[in-house]
């Protein structure tokens, strides 16, 4: 006997928003909504002053040490400003047993996803790897864009759709 879970993980979850059993049977839908990462922050702003660093005392002409930092200055400002933006839309990652995954950033329509092998995963970080309409992407997923619970369910059932993902 099959029962039908709707799981859906937001900020701050209500009880009557975790389990429905009103969906036909042999259909599970998650949803999971990722909310700002501090992590991702974190780690944009030290990769970018590493970088911003070792040039600054690297032995490079001054023409092209300008033209670096000048770079890595915009890269930086760049991320931060692509971040803010996504933290303000929003995004949402699906699993469907119809549809399978799929993904919405924004005000975007949810599109249909493969999620590649490559996709990586550990106890605080996982790699997303998929491909939509023939292009390829990579969508960091840190363990404070989730709720714990959520962070563990989205690892379990990446690790199960998928063969070969470590």
């Amino acid at each position: 006997m099959s029962v039908s879970y709707w799981i859906c993980c937001h900020y701050k979850p209500k009880p009557s928003q975790h389990l429905r059993t009103d969906m036909p049977n042999n259909t599970i839908e998650l949803n999971f909504y990722l909310k700002p990462s501090r992590l991702a922050n974190i780690w944009m702003t030290s990769c970018h002053s590493l970088a911003f660093i070792s040039i600054a005392f690297s032995y490079l002409p001054q023409a092209l040490k300008i033209g670096f930092l000048l770079m890595v200055s915009m890269s930086g400002f760049l991320s931060h400003w692509r971040n803010r933006r996504d933290q303000q839309l929003g995004t949402q990652i699906c699993l469907t047993a119809r549809k399978g995954w799929q993904i919405k950033n924004g005000q975007e329509h949810l599109l249909s996803i493969e999620i590649l092998p490559s996709t990586w995963m550990c106890a605080w970080l996982v790699l997303l790897h998929y491909r939509s309409n023939q292009q390829f992407y990579v969508r960091p997923i840190f363990c404070d864009a989730l709720d714990k619970e959520a962070f563990r369910r989205l690892r379990v059932y990446l690790r199960i759709s998928a063969d070969g993902i470590r």
